[in-house]
């Protein structure tokens, strides 16, 4: 059922296809654009000579146009060009469309089509199997009809959408100056080269790893009449942030596992540059691709050792691996690395403290940024249909 007040129409009515071809020259230099699957819009791609082109069929971009890649147009690779992109090369499997006669809002088509029903409209316009040969048919996109408000409402739908568009991208540069703060404390304050306040004359130790933490490798064989734990997999682990995704059971694995406690800290040896790293709060198994570490208690905190697996020196050592495809870390290596650490137990508590809030900070933002996009995705399921209207300026 059409809203109210909006028409059903087809792309073609309402939408118009612009581009000027290209005269490609051997000695040019040319700026192309490409467009990012899952609505993640345009980026610059490497600069090309024109004899590097060669007789492919390029456009000059035009600004202020909806552009998508008519071959993974089935995964939301759309966009929408600015003035800034002026000068640059488009591919001809990216065709460009500009509003006919002040019918269609730019921004609302863009967001129409990142939308779950825009994903349906595009895929229906793109016969085929998977891939390359699931190509968005530029006829079929054209006579596709959809429904649409009048354009200032489709202006401010657009204008309340960019509001939450604004709102992510400010939390998600918050995030990454965490991120940047949290990496600059852990250089610092895990090297001696910043010191917390009243610990100035503090004796530190330079001591190898396996002085500071042992490395357990008591075995869980799953088999009938095991007792049954949590397990968790080296996939259950998000990569940088420390948080567990999910877990299983052994009655759900039949490979040999190895026991942690709630004390313990994971770090996954398996690809070490991924930074998986874990403090579980509960005792369990886990796959032999992730290390087992036991502070020892005489020299170094639990709290401060799970921030020492996230440091600089740490990861270099581990970057030492076995293995081209699947490198893993070398724990004859690591145990003989040489690091710092503050001797007073109560510094080493203060640095632990002093990250903890930095990431208590940072979940509060991934809270904060997870909750912003699912209102945006709300909205524009509710205002991109019309089961949700805007008051306009001067309307009712």
């Amino acid at each position: 059922m059409t809203p109210e007040g909006w028409k059903e129409q087809k792309i073609e009515d309402v939408l118009t296809r612009v581009g000027s071809a290209v005269d490609v020259q051997p000695d040019e230099q040319y700026q192309q654009i490409g467009i990012r699957s899952h609505a993640k819009g345009l980026f610059d791609k490497p600069s090309v000579s024109g004899v590097e082109l060669g007789n492919k069929r390029v456009f000059w971009v035009e600004p202020n146009c909806f552009v998508v890649n008519i071959v993974f147009a089935w995964e939301q690779a759309v966009g929408r060009t600015t003035e800034k992109d002026v000068g640059k090369i488009a591919s001809h499997r990216f065709p460009m469309y500009r509003p006919k006669n002040n019918k269609a809002d730019v921004d609302f088509f863009l967001y129409l089509f990142k939308s779950k029903y825009g994903k349906h409209l595009l895929t229906l316009a793109s016969p085929g199997g998977a891939g390359r040969n699931k190509t968005l048919g530029q006829s079929e996109f054209s006579k596709t009809a959809v429904s649409i408000p009048p354009l200032a409402e489709q202006q401010e739908i657009a204008k309340i959408l960019s509001t939450w568009d604004q709102a992510i991208e400010a939390t998600e540069r918050l995030i990454e100056n965490s991120k940047d703060q949290k990496q600059a404390l852990l250089q610092g304050l895990l090297t001696g080269k910043r010191r917390l306040p009243g610990f100035s004359q503090s004796e530190w130790l330079i001591l190898p790893f396996e002085n500071i933490a042992r490395k357990s490798s008591r075995n869980f064989t799953p088999g009938k009449g095991s007792k049954v734990f949590r397990c968790i997999e080296l996939e259950h682990i998000e990569p940088e942030t420390g948080r567990l995704l999910s877990e299983t059971t052994t009655k759900e694995t039949e490979s040999n596992k190895t026991h942690f406690t709630a004390k313990s800290i994971l770090f996954g040896k398996l690809r070490p540059y991924l930074r998986k790293f874990l403090k579980p709060g509960f005792d369990g198994v886990c796959t032999s691709e992730i290390w087992v570490l036991d502070a020892v208690q005489s020299v170094c905190s639990r709290d401060y050792l799970y921030f020492l697996v996230q440091s600089g020196p740490f990861l270099r050592a581990t970057s030492i691996s076995s293995g081209s495809k699947m490198p893993r870390a070398d724990w004859q290596y690591v145990k003989d690395s040489l690091f710092h650490i503050p001797k007073d137990k109560e510094e080493q508590a203060g640095i632990a403290e002093v990250l903890t809030r930095c990431e208590v900070e940072l979940d509060r933002l991934e809270t904060q940024l997870e909750s912003l996009r699912d209102q945006k995705k709300a909205l524009m399921q509710q205002l991109l249909t019309g089961k949700r209207r805007v008051k306009l300026d001067g309307g009712d």
